[in-house]
């Protein structure tokens, strides 16, 4: 985790700022190795701006609250593709059981998607979450 203060808009006082998941100890064995990690990523964390709303880097955690408050309210009315009630119900569970705890507080953009994507498939295999259909799926 890289922990780091900022200044608060209002009075200028340093304050924590959200800590930002950088990786593990075995992804980064050294103090040396994790400060690459960190440089790699171009926060600008230096910024008089990341302390403004919508500077700072957005976690998955936020992307989360974002999806859940527009794409799975009850309300579909702002949502971009209807969703049944069964269907949010499931994906609000799967998001708090199993994404959340990975991956909540890893910034967004930081997310390596060959991670992600190897995670899901381990995810699958242990719960028995994959399609019953398979990639026969959609096909006639």
């Amino acid at each position: 985790m890289l922990r780091y203060r900022k200044r608060r808009g209002l009075d200028g006082r340093w304050v924590e700022a959200t800590p930002i998941f950088i990786g593990t100890v075995s992804q980064f064995p050294s103090e040396e190795a994790a400060w690459h990690r960190v440089d790699s990523l171009n926060l600008n964390l230096n910024n008089p701006a990341c302390g403004s709303r919508g500077a700072h880097p957005v976690t998955f955690n936020e992307l989360v609250s974002h999806y859940c408050r527009y794409e799975l309210s009850p309300d579909q009315s702002e949502s971009q593709i209807e969703k049944a009630h069964s269907t949010i119900t499931t994906y609000k569970r799967y998001l708090r059981k199993w994404a959340l705890p990975r991956w909540e507080n890893q910034v967004a953009m930081t997310l390596d998607p060959i991670e992600v994507e190897t995670w899901l498939r381990e995810l699958g295999r242990k719960h028995g979450l994959e399609n019953p259909r398979g990639p026969k799926f959609g096909r006639r």
